[in-house]
């Protein structure tokens, strides 16, 4: 497993030490064999059990394949010009940024 973590991308694997990190918005990849699947997540945290097993708990968490590249532009477009409006020290601020960390992530993700 590849987890996004606030301190860095990093990977679970047997004997990993138990942990708890924040997640950033980023591809959360779980390795099966010859197979990975790709999930966004938008924040949260992984904890790591002493068994190396990893435990993810997103706010939000999708396929990367069921996401539309176009449709996460558009929605940074949209964050990028309420965070130019915004006024310092408000709600709307705080909503913005984290709007254009998380869609910024996205189309990243996708263009990966």
């Amino acid at each position: 497993m590849v987890v996004p973590g606030a301190d860095g991308v990093f990977g679970v694997l047997a004997g990993h030490i138990p942990v708890i990190a924040e997640l950033v918005p980023g591809v959360v990849q779980v390795i099966d064999g010859d197979s990975t699947e790709k999930y966004f997540v938008s924040s949260g945290y992984a904890s790591v059990t002493a068994d190396s097993v990893c435990n993810i708990n997103a706010f939000e968490a999708f396929k990367l394949s069921d996401l539309d590249e176009a449709a996460a532009k558009k929605s940074l477009e949209e964050a990028n010009g309420k965070l130019q409006t915004a006024a310092e020290g408000t709600p709307q601020r705080a909503e913005a940024e984290i709007g254009v960390q998380v869609f910024s992530a996205m189309v990243s993700a996708l263009q990966a």
